[in-house]
């Protein structure tokens, strides 16, 4: 994998995230961490492209939570996006911003533990 293609889809999700969606009454943004960024470098470019566009589509529905789910007990107050293997960890901040924290890759049961 050459460097450059790893960073094409950080430099478009970084140029995405710090722009707003128009929606109902009010706006919609997404707002990706650094942490969440190095967590995004980490993974293959096609993997990268195909989280960065899915968070596009989020932040320009009309209700981005509808594609959320509620995360429980240590982490009660957060939630996650389901993008195919990959989850993506955010809180809803006060001016119903969303900040994506993480971005978690799944491994199958069966390799685990490899």
């Amino acid at each position: 994998m050459s460097k450059r293609g790893a960073s094409t889809p950080l430099k478009k999700l970084k140029n995405a995230s710090a722009c707003k969606t128009k929606t109902a009454p009010m706006e919609s943004s997404i707002q990706i961490t650094a942490h969440a960024h190095r967590d995004l470098s980490k993974l293959t470019a096609s993997a990268a492209r195909r989280i960065t566009d899915k968070l596009k589509q989020i932040r320009a529905s009309k209700d981005p939570m509808s594609f959320a789910k509620a995360l429980t007990g240590e982490l009660k107050g957060f939630a996650r996006f389901r993008i195919g293997d990959d989850r993506a960890v955010f809180r809803q901040e006060p001016d119903g911003s969303l900040s994506v924290l993480r971005i978690v890759r799944l491994k199958h049961q069966k390799n685990a533990h490899d």
